[in-house]
């Protein structure tokens, strides 16, 4: 052991020495991988993944130089790898390498390259592999420890700032939510006619009236839809006469016939209604409406758009989750959908944004208290999600399969809700990441004009009542 090599760091800065360390444990995984004769097995996946990290540290560390004009084994490792790529992957690279080599102190590239082939030509040439891979292990896991010594430190810095929570014009759902929404994926359920496009319609017109940028992709529903249902609860919520008997119901704003017979009151309360909209809302809403089949892929792209033209992060709301296009011809519904759910989560994360979706329930769930399970053809929800919530009839009760009894009781109490004008429902947090779940909130649903009126926290009433 005493007459073993050392490896010569030379006078490799602190700053530098990180990326060199990390560098030399991915080189090796590579060199590993295709001297086995891994490349023949055609892993487009991990040569992506390698080509990333050795394109990366080759940025931070040498400009793409490492070796003067000589032709390296490494080089020629790197070069093998690349080629496996895809131009538009090779495009993606370049990016993500240009952007990793702005973080460089600089220092003179001279020091880096001997320091850096010193160690390179260690790793190709010594005998002894596993004393390498020992060392290797040695400086990766230094490398890991300082750089999440890093984050630590960073995320306990005084000045460290965090997204605010988004009002959402519902104080107490705000209060639950802690503040209102955050970056993540957000989902609600609920059976038909419950309200679930109504809900979201106010929720998002609210959140852009407080100033932040709206996407609400619709893929049932056309814009004018959407707009009318908007200012319907507009001259409802505008409405001066305390019986509301110029307000507009979505139907009579879309019907001739109703339309022609408008009195004079009755047009200036819409067009009062439209101005709000027009100015309140309209300057940070968007609707895009569904052209032919609309994915998951399409909304990231129009997304990505957004953000890039205009500099700032929409609450993205999607109508609704089981109509999006499928991923492939082949999958189940169940694997659609999961796939969907997954590559939302990811947008979220990857552009730090809210998105909020809507899903139908099963069948099966239609009569009974809702739980996750309810959620139709997916049981990455309950997993990927931030936030779920059911909007369901207040009085629904828990109904096991067998208990046609209370199946019985739940669906005449549905029934008999649904043929109200004011229906009293629930929105339950069935999953809350970053708080409490299992609160439930209870509001009063105009069905007639589209308006959900917050009543206040479920167990606050019932303490209330007591």
């Amino acid at each position: 052991m005493e007459n073993e090599e050392k490896i010569n760091f030379g006078a490799v800065e602190p700053e530098r020495q990180k990326y060199l360390e990390g560098f030399l444990f991915h080189f090796s995984e590579a060199l590993s991988f295709y001297e086995g004769g891994e490349r023949q097995k055609g892993k487009r996946e991990i040569a992506l993944s390698l080509v990333e990290r050795i394109g990366a540290y080759l940025s931070l560390t040498c400009s793409f130089d490492p070796f003067g004009e000589k032709k390296s084994k490494s080089e020629k490792v790197y070069e093998e790898i690349r080629a496996l790529l895809t131009k538009e992957e090779k495009e993606e690279l370049k990016k993500k390498n240009a952007a990793l080599a702005d973080k460089l102190i600089a220092a003179e590239s001279a020091a880096i390259r001997s320091d850096f082939e010193a160690m390179i030509t260690y790793i190709v040439s010594y005998d002894g592999e596993k004393r390498a891979q020992e060392t290797l292990k040695f400086f990766y896991e230094q490398y890991l420890i300082k750089r999440e010594q890093e984050k630590i430190d960073g995320f306990c810095r005084r000045d460290k700032r965090f997204e605010e929570g988004i009002a959402t014009g519902f104080i107490k759902l705000d209060e639950v939510l802690e503040g209102g929404l955050y970056p993540g994926l957000y989902v609600i359920g609920a059976p038909s006619s419950a309200g679930k496009t109504s809900f979201c319609v106010q929720l998002s017109d609210q959140i852009a009236m407080k100033g932040k940028k709206v996407l609400f992709f619709s893929l049932e529903m056309s814009e004018e839809e959407l707009f009318s249902k908007s200012l319907s609860r507009l001259t409802y919520q505008l409405d001066p006469d305390p019986l509301k008997r110029n307000a507009k119901s979505e139907r009579k704003l879309t019907g001739n016939a109703f339309r022609s017979a408008f009195r004079e009151e009755e047009w200036n309360l819409l067009h009062r209604a439209a101005g709000e909209y027009l100015t309140k809302v309209t300057p940070h809403k968007s609707i895009v409406e569904s052209v032919g089949e609309y994915g998951v892929k399409e909304i990231e792209r129009e997304v990505k758009s957004f953000i890039a033209v205009t500099g700032e992060k929409p609450v993205v709301f999607i109508d609704y989750l089981q109509i999006l296009k499928p991923y492939a011809e082949n999958m189940t519904d169940k694997q659609n959908t999961d796939r969907s759910v997954s590559a939302l989560k990811r947008l979220c994360r990857d552009e730090g944004i809210t998105v909020f979706v809507i899903s139908s329930f099963n069948r099966s769930s239609y009569h009974q208290l809702a739980g996750l399970e309810a959620f139709k053809e997916s049981g990455a929800i309950e997993y990927s999600a931030d936030a779920v919530f059911s909007l369901q009839a207040d009085g629904v009760k828990i109904a096991a399969e067998t208990d046609k009894k209370a199946q019985a009781e739940n669906k005449e109490l549905m029934n008999r809700v649904k043929k109200m004008k004011l229906r009293p429902m629930v929105l339950s947090v069935l999953k809350n990441r970053r708080g409490r779940s299992g609160e439930e909130i209870l509001f009063e649903y105009n069905c007639v004009f589209g308006l959900f009126q917050e009543i206040g926290r479920k167990d606050d009433q019932e303490k209330t009542i007591l």
